[in-house]
């Protein structure tokens, strides 16, 4: 019986979800993937685990990129989304115009 952070292949239902668990580096690998047995879903829907699964192709980073950079103005991860607004992306120092 799968079981979230226990045992099965786990896998996510968004591609944007992976990075929670896994750093954003293009060494790792991403897939795409069919749950075939029984799907157990983590408490906040990041994640699902499943007793049989079927990896239907590994997905080039290049692909992973404009998967998960989708929206308005590229809002996915590392843009407007996450760590790319605020302290993450301006100079420590202020420049003003008088």
């Amino acid at each position: 019986t799968p079981s979230c952070c226990d045992r099965g292949f786990h896998f996510c239902l968004k591609a944007s979800d992976c990075f929670n668990y896994y750093s954003f580096n293009s060494d790792n690998k991403v897939a795409e993937v069919i749950a075939l047995g029984d799907v157990d879903y983590a408490d906040d829907n990041t994640k699902c685990c499943t007793n049989k699964i079927h990896i239907v192709r590994e997905i080039p980073w290049d692909e992973v990129l404009r998967i998960v950079n989708t929206g308005k103005d590229c809002t996915g991860i590392c843009n407007t989304g996450n760590r790319n607004t605020g302290d993450w992306n301006r100079s420590s120092s202020v420049i003003s115009e008088e």
